[in-house]
């Protein structure tokens, strides 16, 4: 029997079971450097729980983690830290848009990138200052020094996620005072820009306290670590004002206050929204949007791709909200579709207007594998081939090296006419059989 999922579980579940390939290395207790929200709280004691997954024991701490913000992440963090400022998405020259983890190794910071990044901060910090009443306020009878002082101790140290050093914001107060030549929004406009140009803005910290003896190999992350982790797996974003409270108190570190933290986070539509994006993300599904596709099979299809996607961020909001179980995911036939999605899937909607609640041909679909997002995102040329290798790869964390150059991918004559033929064909050569084995059957379920 498979049991009813809470959010946290699937929380977990997209943590632990949606990164493809991630070792057992990855899924470190939230006391360890690299500890996010997918792993079990600290304990009474203030220990490291255990990690989460299968052969668990075994697992070794990760070492202490330093890396950039996501392009996501930086956007979001700057729309929080400046509520009512939107900027130009930034976009790391380079980088897949479809990629889903962000890792070091595809978040370099090159020469190409740091104009970009000097571009963003500048726009963003002039957009803040048309919000300057409630973002810096400043009454007629105090003393902008210390306007300033409050703004710098409450903004700066929110963006970086910890609490100032004093040499920091005596830093930050030089920076104020070269503005206040010209104005105090000035001076409050270049603590902004520097902000978000410093590094501890640009980039994640875990590296944790010393251990506890020499002999230890975990070290223990601080409140405020432990509060950027939540955030940017919950959120993507810094802390918000409750997290961020927590953090600066110390009491995060306690197992109860982390515990309902994450309870607490769970249950915001923002979380519930950014893990189902998450999952779309996993699989891909967002290549709908641009992939290509021949006319001949849907001529509507540009119609259909928005909502094709809107259908699949819906079915995993309800899955993370009415706590669906991972069953539910390749199994539920329900769906809600517009009226134009609910024609192209044969299924009738009674003069409704909207989206609409329906149940799927149980002969035609059911589950997150059938939808038209994931179907439509795969290539369509030798389409069960690459159906196959997608679930084979991307599920089943199967690994298939690159064909051989120049191999010949067409049939051989006009008597392989089918996919199943064709499937059948590849099976008996040595060359390609070895290979095509492991997923062209699986490719050949979806004919």
């Amino acid at each position: 029997m498979v049991g009813r999922w809470s959010p946290r579980a699937l929380a977990t579940l997209v943590a632990l079971f949606a990164p493809p390939g991630l070792g057992c290395s990855e899924r470190s207790s939230p006391q360890t450097p690299g500890g996010n929200a997918e792993s079990t709280p600290p304990t009474a004691a203030g220990a490291p729980s255990a990690p989460i997954g299968p052969g668990s024991a075994a697992c070794e701490p990760l070492p202490g983690r330093l890396w950039r913000l996501g392009d996501d992440q930086y956007g979001q963090a700057v729309s929080d830290l400046l509520p009512g400022v939107q900027i130009p998405a930034l976009a790391t020259p380079g980088r897949n848009a479809f990629e889903f983890i962000d890792t070091p190794g595809k978040l370099p910071v090159t020469g190409s990138l740091t104009p970009l990044l000097r571009t963003s901060a500048k726009n963003a910090a002039s957009e803040a200052l048309k919000n300057l009443g409630s973002l810096a306020p400043c009454a007629a009878a105090e003393d902008p020094q210390q306007c300033a002082g409050r703004f710098v101790d409450g903004f700066v140290s929110r963006a970086f996620r910890r609490p100032l050093l004093d040499p920091e914001r005596a830093r930050f107060m030089g920076v104020y005072a070269t503005g206040t030549t010209r104005s105090y929004a000035e001076g409050i406009r270049l603590v902004i820009e520097a902000t978000l140009q410093s590094a501890s803005f640009l980039y994640r910290v875990e590296l944790g306290g010393a251990p506890p003896s020499a002999a230890a190999e975990r070290r223990t992350l601080s409140p405020s670590e432990l509060a950027s982790s939540l955030s940017f797996f919950f959120l993507n974003s810094v802390p918000d004002q409750q997290l961020w409270e927590k953090a600066l108190d110390g009491s995060l570190a306690r197992s109860e206050v982390y515990d309902a933290e994450v309870e607490r986070l769970l249950a915001l539509p923002r979380v519930q929204a950014n893990l189902a994006h998450i999952l779309v993300r996993w699989l891909k599904l967002d290549r709908i949007l641009v992939s290509e596709r021949a006319t001949s099979d849907a001529p509507d299809f540009s119609a259909l791709r928005q909502p094709m996607l809107d259908e699949s961020r819906r079915f995993f909001s309800r899955l993370i909200t009415a706590g669906g179980s991972l069953k539910d995911m390749f199994t539920s036939r329900t769906a809600e579709v517009d009226a134009r999605l609910a024609e192209f899937y044969g299924v009738p909607t009674n003069g409704a207007q909207g989206v609409v609640t329906v149940e799927l041909p149980v002969e035609q679909r059911a589950g997150i594998l059938t939808q038209g997002s994931l179907i439509g995102s795969i290539k369509a040329s030798n389409r069960s081939v690459h159906r196959g290798l997608f679930v084979f790869r991307e599920l089943l964390c199967g690994e298939v090296p690159p064909p051989p150059q120049g191999i010949n991918t067409s049939p051989p004559n006009a008597e392989v006419d089918t996919e199943r033929e064709f499937a059948d064909y590849r099976a008996s050569q040595g060359t390609c059989g070895a290979c095509h084995g492991s997923f062209d059957g699986i490719g050949l379920s979806y004919e």
